[in-house]
């Protein structure tokens, strides 16, 4: 086992905190990283990492890394994650998930699935000059941002001629999906090869997005197995470690909404009463 654990992201909330805590409790040295405050370089035929004016190359290489958020310093990050695969650093997540997670138009989720079904979903973008034909859409539909998270940017459109309107003045890539109301929405929690638990997210009252951000509950619940497993193939194929999977079920039917790359913890933990942080360090000081 390496002698210490460097928790790497753009901040340090309660996730970050968390796993800090459950290093210490099980006698691992943690150091949280803000990735805003590294600075790469190269000296001769090396790289050189420096955070807040001192060097950390040598803590870098002798660490197992855990890689969180990338928003806001994805430059950095991907920096480092390439930094950590030359040099044989273990690691959370592969270098690419880390490169495209949050651009839905880079990270397809896994195309082979055999018990999830693909939600219909057309890619946008205003430089595209490919004519969108709106026709083949069944309305209602949702449109999300490419670049999006907690639910932010997402609309509800009713008409073709709406979605021509927003397409007509946006200036972000965009995905456009079929939307399928009344369903029920899950969150499946995977670390490693293991499924850690299911939550149902239920929208806040007068809300149709069951985002925790928008207010959604999250409530412990079950899926069948064969979910899970293929919950965590996907996960593995995506080479993400720490995913949450978030899924909608109608009519008996189960379709795949998105894959999140090092996903919020808080909520899953409140709801499930699972010490998500302490079986995420047992996970990565084992790799």
């Amino acid at each position: 086992m390496k002698h210490s654990l460097l928790i790497i992201g753009a901040d340090s909330k309660f996730e970050e905190e968390q796993l800090k805590r459950a290093a210490r409790l099980k006698n691992v040295r943690a150091t949280i990283v803000e990735a805003a405050k590294v600075k790469i370089s190269l000296r001769g035929k090396e790289a050189r990492i420096q955070y807040n004016g001192k060097d950390i190359t040598n803590l870098f290489k002798k660490s197992v890394i855990v890689f969180r958020r990338t928003r806001g310093c994805e430059q950095t990050m991907i920096s480092l994650a390439l930094l950590g695969r030359v040099w044989g650093v273990p690691h959370t997540d592969s270098f690419e998930s880390i490169a495209t997670n949050l651009n839905k138009f880079l990270h397809m989720p896994a195309i082979r699935t055999r018990h999830l079904k693909h939600i219909s979903t057309l890619f946008f973008s205003p430089r595209s000059t490919a004519r969108l034909d709106c026709r083949s859409l069944s309305f209602p539909v949702i449109v999300k941002p490419a670049l999006g998270r907690h639910g932010e940017g997402i609309h509800i459109i009713e008409s073709a001629a709406e979605l021509r309107r927003l397409l007509s003045r946006t200036k972000e890539e965009l995905l456009i999906q079929r939307y399928i109301k009344g369903g029920r929405e899950y969150r499946v929690f995977v670390v490693g090869k293991k499924v850690l638990g299911v939550v149902r997210k239920v929208p806040a009252p007068g809300k149709k997005i069951a985002n925790y951000s928008a207010g959604a509950t999250f409530l412990k619940d079950t899926i069948k197995r064969l979910l899970k497993k293929e919950c965590v193939v996907i996960c593995r194929e995506q080479g993400i470690d720490i995913g949450g999977v978030d899924l909608i079920e109608k009519n008996g039917t189960f379709y795949l909404l998105e894959v999140n790359r090092c996903p919020e913890f808080r909520a899953f933990t409140k709801a499930t009463g699972i010490d998500v942080a302490g079986k995420i360090v047992k996970y990565v000081i084992k790799r």
